[in-house]
């Protein structure tokens, strides 16, 4: 061994030692960002389950209403009509 051989194998283990950390720290960089964006897909998926159901609801009310306004549309034409002093 030479005498610069002892110094270089110091400085592969720092290196060794260094990577490591660096490689530790970025699984917990990774790991972090993994939770942030698995709680942005799940209130993505909240919002449009929250969307879906005021859609349904929404059509729901139109098809079962409709018919009985429109089956009131006379009656409730006359009452307007009454209170406004037309005919």
């Amino acid at each position: 061994m030479t005498t610069g051989q002892p110094d270089r194998l110091d400085r592969i283990e720092a290196l060794v030692e260094r990577n490591a950390q660096a490689i530790a720290k970025l699984e917990s960089d990774l790991e972090k960002k993994s939770d942030q964006w698995d709680e942005r897909y799940f209130q993505l998926t909240r919002d449009t389950l929250g969307t879906a159901k005021t859609i349904i609801v929404t059509a729901g009310v139109v098809v079962i209403f409709s018919p009985v306004l429109q089956a009131l549309s006379p009656a409730i034409e006359k009452i307007v009509v009454k209170l406004l002093g037309g005919e």
